[in-house]
């Protein structure tokens, strides 16, 4: 969670100043989505100091493409304060333009359904004609002519050599993707693939370093083109609540994390297998404590990876729900309620509401995939 904010009223405008210490690039994502739609809602510009450099040139372009929000570094922050310091040497001015904000006042803040922040629609992203004409351009020049783009990103077991319990269920393999990918292809869409640089090559996809290896600009504005993005739980699966794209969550290891926040949002989760007594873990006995204790230790419990034809069918699924959105089954229905009723119990009122903002949460607006529910989540009911 964010450790300092300041809100500074200068002249007419206003400014929310708050920072984010997190190692993960997914919480900061948190933080960051945050931040920005609670400047929407208080009409305030949010500038967000993020610490670690690597950090830092993942996020730095969002300045040009969304206004209201601006990142900076520890250097830029320096400079900023100095700016600060130097103001309030003018005590006339102090108390007319700077207002701190304590633990006591971020309750204001942070007692907001973080949830349904995300859930809302959010405003477009807005790119420069130049920048527009350069990127169509360089992607012509790279992958010849297209008409619709897939943007894709999944949490590769290389993302990092010490993998933990944790870290090895969230991954996921681009082999039983193969079907879908082929399917899209022939549907005419370019599959743009989100990558690290060691990532294995794929015959449907086209690596975003493959074609524009020093812009992290070029990979947003390849999001905002995509008619939806296909992820996995890893940072990247933030994206889409600043981009305003539908998401196609796949491969998640857990149902409330992997629950479709947004209206055209799609969600399918792994399923889980207990190797000691041979069988799938049921989905109440997933929200048990004896499962919570093992629930990462993979030498009691396998995750098994969406299958091909389970990708297949719900990219197929996602299709028809952006085309003519699809209505609510009875399975959504009964999972909805069960999840609801699992939550605070499992985690506790406390932890949700230090993540969330509330005790109770809104699920989400989205669905989880028809074909999933029918033939692999009602293995476990």
């Amino acid at each position: 969670m964010p450790h300092n904010l300041l809100k500074i009223n200068f002249g007419f405008k206003k400014y929310l100043i708050c920072s984010t210490k997190h190692e993960s690039f997914g919480n900061i994502l948190v933080d960051l989505n945050r931040f920005f739609h609670l400047s929407i809602k208080h009409n305030l510009t949010c500038i967000l100091l993020v610490e670690d450099d690597i950090h830092f040139d993942l996020l730095k372009d969002i300045s040009f493409i969304k206004p209201n929000l601006v990142i900076i570094n520890e250097r830029q922050k320096k400079i900023l304060f100095l700016l600060f310091r130097n103001i309030l040497k003018f005590k006339f001015l102090k108390n007319k333009i700077i207002s701190i904000f304590f633990k006591k006042h971020l309750r204001f803040y942070f007692s907001e359904d973080l949830r349904h922040l995300l859930s809302l629609q959010k405003p477009e992203l807005f790119f420069k004609n130049h920048i527009n004409n350069d990127f169509q351009r360089l992607l012509k020049n790279k992958i010849g002519s297209y008409t619709k783009i897939v943007t894709l990103h999944l949490r590769s077991p290389y993302l990092n050599k010490q993998q933990r319990g944790k870290d090895t269920a969230r991954n996921c393999s681009i082999v039983n993707y193969n079907l879908a990918l082929e399917f899209l292809k022939k549907k005419g869409y370019t599959i743009i693939r989100l990558a690290e640089p060691n990532t294995e090559k794929n015959k449907y996809c086209f690596n975003i370093l493959d074609l524009e290896a020093n812009s992290k600009l070029f990979e947003w504005w390849c999001l905002k083109q995509s008619e939806f993005f296909i992820c996995s739980d890893s940072g990247p699966a933030y994206y889409p609540f600043l981009t305003n794209i539908p998401a196609l969550k796949l491969n998640y290891p857990d149902y409330f994390l992997g629950y479709p926040i947004k209206k055209n949002d799609i969600s399918v989760c792994k399923l889980i297998y207990d190797k000691m007594h041979q069988k799938l873990i049921s989905f109440d006995d997933q929200f048990s404590k004896t499962f919570r204790k093992i629930r990462w230790d993979l030498s009691r419990v396998k995750y098994i990876e969406n299958s091909e034809i389970e990708i297949l069918q719900s990219v197929k699924y996602m299709l028809k729900n952006l085309k003519n959105p699809q209505p609510r089954n009875s399975l959504q229905n009964i999972i909805d309620q069960k999840l609801s009723d699992q939550i605070k119990a499992t985690f506790g009122s406390h932890k949700v509401e230090k993540v969330y903002g509330v005790q109770d949460p809104i699920l989400g607006l989205g669905k989880f995939s028809d074909y999933f529910l029918k033939n692999s989540l009602k293995k476990i009911l």
